[in-house]
């Protein structure tokens, strides 16, 4: 990373031919979506209320994160936030680009009216969710299908 000013924005269009499917290769299995099925991912975000941000710094995507909006009919029908695929290019690591995306995301949460955003993590990346201000709460479980 270049040292730039690091800005957070919505994901649009154009970011799929700047790479941003790619940066979710450095977390986990990332096959290449086709452009038209990218666009309506990120519409389909911002009609429930979520949103997918990227993290450009001198024109480069060096981040990107999703928070999803789940309604719900518990807590007078406010909905719930949840953050998820965070990741930073590993050349910006380090810097406050993941820092800044978790504070854009929450208060995206905060503009949708959430009760709360959460988010799952390993164990290895709890230090950094402290450090952005997140509190361990419960416990996470699933079956992955």
């Amino acid at each position: 990373m270049t040292g730039g000013p690091v800005l957070i924005r919505d994901a649009c269009p154009t970011d799929h031919a700047l790479g941003h499917i790619g940066l979710y290769t450095q977390l986990t299995d990332a096959p290449p979506m086709p452009l038209e099925q990218y666009t309506a991912f990120l519409k389909a975000h911002s009609e429930t209320g979520g949103c997918v941000l990227v993290a450009e710094v001198d024109g480069q995507l060096m981040g990107c994160a999703t928070l999803l909006v789940e309604q719900k009919l518990i807590h007078g029908g406010r909905p719930v936030g949840h953050i998820e695929d965070v990741v930073v290019d590993q050349a910006a690591r380090g810097q406050g680009v993941g820092k800044a995306l978790i504070e854009a995301l929450v208060q995206r949460g905060k503009k949708a009216k959430c009760y709360k955003v959460i988010l799952d993590c390993s164990e290895h990346n709890t230090g950094f969710y402290d450090r952005c201000g997140l509190e361990r709460k419960g416990v996470c479980m699933g079956v992955y299908l």
